[in-house]
């Protein structure tokens, strides 16, 4: 039975997020600024959510246990613009590829092998926080603002390292323990090595607690970067709509 959540689920939501939070990273940003982000969260108890946005999209989560008839005949009835979510999490639904997105890799700890050179790299603090917010400013539509990140490193859910001198900067960051986030660098300097050793520098640090990290891309030319490095494609984001 898919019924509607209440506040009394909230617990229970989180739990099934993180169990794939390399996969639910979106869900669970949106989660985090309360629920005004959703019109309505629809829940089969254990087996899968569906969320509706105040935006308009649709985002699943199904770990292969969902009656996917029922979820279905739900999102025929309902009005949205596209529902996004990871290829394995969506196969059996009843809507049609819009576009491919972003792809969701892995890099285990037996296959990371690095020599980083650490004398230019420094341990994202505070202060740094309105530079780099200024720095994804220019680069992404989307970007973490200083309230976030802040949060994020008073709370430990996330770390970061960058490099900083005279006009560049690059950075690197981690959220929920696993993800790797935010990896960049300013435009006159890209394509030359400093994200790289920003990426391993943060790398090295999560699998001190973790043996595995994730992260999501949708450049070509960052994916050959994390290829490189180990990562390996479990998955990708598709958005979907109505046929």
């Amino acid at each position: 039975m898919i019924r509607k959540a209440t506040e009394s689920d909230e617990e229970a939501i989180w739990a099934f997020v993180k169990r794939d939070i390399a996969r639910n990273y979106f869900v669970a940003l949106s989660l985090m600024k309360g629920r005004e982000a959703y019109k309505d969260i629809y829940i089969e108890d254990q087996k899968g959510i569906l969320f509706y946005r105040t935006s308009g999209n649709l985002q699943f989560i199904n770990y292969g246990q969902a009656s996917l008839d029922l979820f279905n005949e739900l999102i025929c009835q309902l009005e949205f613009n596209k529902l996004i979510g990871p290829q394995s999490m969506c196969r059996g639904l009843n809507l049609n590829v819009d576009y491919e997105g972003a792809i969701i890799s892995v890099l285990e700890r037996n296959r990371y092998h690095s020599n980083t050179d650490s004398s230019k790299i420094e341990r994202l603090d505070i202060a740094d926080l309105e530079a780099v917010e200024e720095l994804y400013s220019q680069l992404f539509t989307g970007y973490p603002k200083v309230s976030y990140m802040k949060d994020k490193l008073l709370s430990h859910r996330g770390i970061g390292y960058l490099i900083k001198a005279d006009n560049l900067m690059s950075v690197a960051q981690s959220d929920f323990g696993c993800l790797v986030v935010g990896v960049a660098t300013d435009l006159n300097h890209q394509h030359q090595g400093y994200a790289t050793l920003c990426l391993q520098a943060l790398i090295e640090e999560m699998f001190k607690t973790h043996d595995m990290v994730y992260l999501q891309y949708d450049n070509p030319n960052a994916g050959r970067l994390y290829e490189s490095l180990g990562f390996r494609p479990i998955d990708q984001v598709i958005h979907y709509k109505k046929r």
